[in-house]
């Protein structure tokens, strides 16, 4: 994982870009799915515990070399931990912590 790459990609000429991408593919890493296809649609107000289910349904129907993945998730503080601490060299930032009973909204307006 690369940022930078993105970042090096997403300023280049469209020649370049395509070159770069070759390359170095980009990978799309989702952790929710507050919307989903017909007939589902919207599932903001469902809680958190509940969406990961979906998402992993949804990316069932992909093919299997998409580049599109979920991401890992546990409720374990300890396993959290030894993530946090230990995958900072392949490119691993953060945690995005829930609550498994929380809903998610629309964003947040911007403040200035």
């Amino acid at each position: 994982m690369s940022f930078e790459a993105a970042q090096a990609r997403a300023a280049s000429s469209p020649t370049r870009a395509h070159r770069l991408a070759a390359q170095r593919p980009a990978h799309y890493t989702a952790f929710d799915a507050p919307h989903l296809p017909s007939p589902t649609g919207d599932i903001r107000a469902r809680p958190y515990s509940e969406r990961p289910a979906a998402l992993l349904h949804l990316l069932a129907g992909l093919p299997a070399d998409t580049l599109i993945q979920a991401v890992s998730a546990t409720t374990d503080h300890d396993t959290a931990l030894t993530w946090y601490t230990t995958l900072h060299h392949r490119g691993i930032e953060g945690i995005v912590a829930k609550r498994t009973t929380s809903p998610t909204g629309p964003a947040a307006p911007e403040r200035g």
